[in-house]
């Protein structure tokens, strides 16, 4: 009964706040101490193959895991690849694996 007039008081105060949110993001990346964090060599978080995930207990599907000295690092179980075979991996759905990409 009242889902619309929320949905026409929150819609705008959302987009308003988006807005706002990522303007003072992008500032806050122009900083000198970020410019410099990562001039120094700021370690970013690593980004996973998924599809190798698949099935993992180790990370438990997330491709990655955190050290106990608290890194953030691939999950040694199923992102690491033989013979430094680092091709591109796509999502085979018919059988949820990884397959070579051609």
């Amino acid at each position: 009964m009242l889902v619309l007039p929320v949905l026409a008081l929150a819609i705008p105060q959302i987009g308003w706040n988006t807005r706002t949110v990522r303007a003072a993001l992008a500032d806050e990346a122009k900083a000198p101490h970020i410019e410099t964090a990562v001039l120094d060599g700021l370690p970013r978080h690593p980004n996973p193959d998924l599809c190798l995930a698949q099935d993992c207990g180790h990370c438990h599907e997330w491709g990655t895991v955190v050290t106990p000295d608290g890194h953030h690092e691939l999950c040694p179980a199923c992102q690491s690849r033989a013979g430094g075979d680092f091709a591109p991996h796509v999502c085979d759905e018919t059988v949820g694996r990884a397959a070579a990409h051609p």
